[in-house]
């Protein structure tokens, strides 16, 4: 089961592949985010509800960055 200290090791690592995005159109950085996203998107209801709504929050922050980028 996934759990919150999980999501934000995978936040973490999102945010420092993110950091290295050079806004080129495709590189391993963002395919590696876009399967860090699937696989969160893909266990959330294995989480607690509040877990859910955390993970909620934090994929709301990695979509905001991803537009930035």
């Amino acid at each position: 089961m996934m759990n919150v200290v999980d999501l934000k090791k995978i936040y973490s690592q999102i945010l420092s592949l993110s950091e290295e995005c050079k806004r080129c159109i495709d590189c391993e950085a963002c395919d590696r985010v876009e399967e860090l996203i699937d696989y969160v998107v893909q266990n959330i209801d294995k989480m607690s509800i509040e877990g859910q709504t955390e993970t909620r929050r934090i994929l709301n922050s990695i979509i905001a960055l991803r537009k930035e980028i």
